[in-house]
């Protein structure tokens, strides 16, 4: 009969255990997604990827909240995590994504010499080489030498040296928008600010709009489905059209979808944003687990009606399908592209695909006929074949298969007729009218009038030029007067004391020829004066509101620019340039304040890279009561009209906004946008004007 000893032996790992650990993580995009996890679950608002191929290395820096020497002894301790996927955390009220602890894996993706530094409450710096660890018998007896570092900033700072195929394997994945929009769009939270910069090129997560509003030119439907409403919504040029009741059978899981589809015509998708096109260059929609991007194409596969029915498909479809759970049998397969296959994850993808053949359905039911709206039978009919005085009649010319023919509105107008539905138009124009009668008509001297206030009572006839009837008579005293949609019965509007815009509703019902009407918009405004006091003509694109001139004097390339600004006529023409510049308005304005000899309280206040926070804290430090006086007694803007001006939220969103110029071209920004980013930063170059000139400021 044997003996036995009381012998203990250790186990051991080797180093070369890494390498096959790291094989979890397939790609460099694989790896560069779980690193910009780390930044989202330790609460960032903000991470940058930095790319720098002269320097060979690659930067992730994120403002949260950093790591103290338990979590560096967390993320050292390989395939480990504290966290739990799919839980909230509460203290960021995000989904938490890490659950691994693939963090420190990740890394050597890249490079095999990685620099961290990192601050919770103390500054930490250490790096680790790869091969140092791989060249160890026993992993377990490597130490990282960890150093205090005070001058590290809060956050965390990852510093890789790139290896020669890692620089050039990412550099060509991101010379495509697909690919680069689907790394900085890798989060569906508007919290969470992703910046990638390749060199001198720099990208943003925050300048796509979203796809409710994104190419509506041939927009076919924009759809919702929420699972907690069980309602599939078609929205068409933003008017909802049609609902539907779909019910949801998930358990342990809720899906909000958000689509839009398209109708093109030759060589038009090209206007889509590439975000939405998968490796084949088709349009997909994205799936998002918890608010983070899962790369797959099939589970909700636009072209899902190609084998069942080729006509009632809408595959040219881009959009979000958002679904959220912590179910522990919510898995993956190593490089996130697909479901690792149980009862759960099944009944998730059948779900997907049983509503995107429901929703195609049911809209290719609707979409004859919408977009080019080419629902008339007809483009054009004889005068005397038709009674312009009976609506039903002309509904005869509209094709019966147009599912929303009850719906359409009809006018008659001098020469045609118009039908409208969904807020769009089509027309049948009215032919061989008989020459002795001529359509009545209503002609302005302008559409649109601007008027100081206060102003004087007003005769809105002397807003006519020309007012006749079928027969050539003159009907100014006959015509019909609306002031914002109320029918009035006297032409005199009395004086207007407040700034505010009046709709002028003049109308005439032609016994012969039908309804006419003519819109006119009066604009009661205050008093305006210039900036700086060079302007050609009232087209100026810079103004204040105030009661004297004003001359901004605390730069000369500040008031060189907004003279320049003003010259561009008609400015609508010049949407990038003077995106741009508006956008150097504001920077140029913060660094002045740098700049400056003068003894400002609140130079100390800002960072001078973070703009949108200087912005914040520039216009809050102005709002100051006693700030706000001093600064309305010396530009005269009056102290209540200036402290309405004073949201902070709206210059910070129009500084965003100029960003949109230089980086994602003119079809993000309208004249629209262009006049509210330019009401907004002249404003902020009058306040840094002060602070700057006006001696009782501090």
């Amino acid at each position: 009969m044997g003996t036995y000893e009381n012998i203990e032996i250790p186990v051991k790992v080797n180093g070369s255990i890494i390498s096959e650990l790291s094989e979890r993580i397939p790609s460099n995009i694989v790896a560069l997604n779980e690193l910009i996890k780390n930044a989202y679950d330790a609460g960032a608002s903000k991470v940058e990827i930095i790319i720098d191929t002269v320097n060979n290395s690659l930067n992730i820096i994120d403002d949260g909240e950093g790591m103290n020497r338990d979590d560096i002894s967390t993320l050292l301790h390989l395939a480990r995590s504290t966290k739990k996927y799919g839980t909230v955390n509460e203290k960021y009220n995000r989904y938490v994504q890490g659950s691994k602890g693939l963090g420190f894996l990740s890394v050597f993706k890249f490079g095999r010499e990685v620099c961290w530094k990192t601050k919770k409450d103390i500054g930490y710096e250490f790096s680790v080489k790869f091969d140092d660890i791989l060249s160890e018998d026993d992993i377990t007896q490597y130490k990282a030498q960890i150093k205090v570092d005070n001058t590290v900033q809060k956050g965390t700072n990852i510093l890789i040296k790139l290896d020669d195929y890692s620089k050039a394997s990412l550099i060509n994945f991101l010379s495509l928008e697909r690919n680069y929009a689907k790394i900085i769009n890798s989060f569906t939270d508007n919290n969470f600010l992703i910046i990638l910069k390749v060199d001198d090129n720099e990208f943003r997560s925050d300048t796509f709009t979203g796809i409710k509003d994104h190419y509506t030119d041939r927009q076919l439907f924009y759809i919702e489905y929420h699972s907690d409403k069980k309602i599939v919504e078609f929205y068409h040029n933003r008017h909802l059209i049609k609902s539907y009741p779909y019910d949801f059978p998930g358990v342990d899981y809720s899906c909000d979808i958000f689509l839009s589809t398209y109708k093109f015509k030759a060589k038009q998708k090209t206007n889509i944003y590439h975000l939405f096109y998968n490796d084949f260059d088709e349009l997909t929609p994205l799936i998002y687990i918890n608010n983070n991007l899962f790369n797959n194409y099939e589970i909700f596969d636009p072209s899902v009606m190609k084998t069942i029915k080729t006509g009632d498909m809408l595959n040219q479809m881009i959009g979000y399908i958002n679904i959220y759970s912590n179910s522990a049998l919510l898995q993956f397969n190593s490089d996130r592209t697909k479901f690792a296959q149980n009862s759960f994850t099944d009944n998730i993808i059948a779900f997907l695909k049983e509503i995107n053949i429901f929703i195609q359905k049911t809209g290719s039911s609707m979409k004859q006929f919408l977009v080019d709206y080419n629902f008339l039978l007809k483009s054009e009919i004889n005068y005397t074949d038709v009674n312009l005085h009976d609506t039903d009649s002309l509904k005869q010319f509209i094709d019966n298969n147009f599912i929303f023919k009850d719906d359409v509105e009809i006018k008659v107008l001098p020469d045609k007729i118009e039908y409208s539905i969904f807020g769009k138009s089509t027309f049948i124009m009215l032919i061989n009218m008989p020459s002795t009668i001529q359509p009545a008509k209503i002609i302005l001297k302008e559409n649109e009038v601007a008027i100081i206030i206060p102003s004087n009572q007003i005769d809105l006839l002397d807003y006519v030029s020309y007012a006749q009837d079928s027969n050539g008579d003159d009907i100014r005293d006959k015509l019909s007067i609306k002031i914002d949609d109320t029918q009035v019965g006297h032409y005199i509007l009395p004086s207007i004391t407040s700034q505010c815009i009046r709709s002028i509703t003049y109308s005439f019902n032609d016994e012969q020829t039908g309804l006419i009407e003519q819109k006119l918009l009066l604009k009661f405004v205050p008093p305006i004066s210039n900036i700086v006091g060079t302007f050609k003509d009232e087209h100026r694109l810079l103004y204040v509101q105030m009661n004297q001139n004003y001359c901004v004097n605390f730069n000369n390339t500040i008031s060189n620019l907004i003279n320049q600004i003003n010259d561009l006529e008609p400015y609508d023409k010049y949407i990038e340039v003077i995106a741009c510049s508006l956008r150097v308005l504001f920077e140029y304005s913060i660094k002045s304040i740098n700049h400056s000899n003068k003894n400002l309280s609140l130079k100390a206040q800002l960072a001078y890279n973070d703009n949108v926070n200087d912005i914040r804290k520039i216009v809050d430090f102005c709002n100051l009561d006693d700030n706000a006086k001093k600064i309305d007694c010396s530009t005269r803007i009056g102290y209540k009209n200036l402290r309405n001006m004073l949201i902070v939220d709206d210059f910070c969103n129009a500084y965003k906004k100029s960003n949109l110029g230089p980086h994602a071209a003119s079809a993000f920004l309208t004249k629209k946008d262009i006049e509210f980013i330019a009401q907004k930063v002249t404003i902020f170059v009058v306040l840094v004007n002060e602070l700057l000139t006006n001696n009782n400021l501090v």
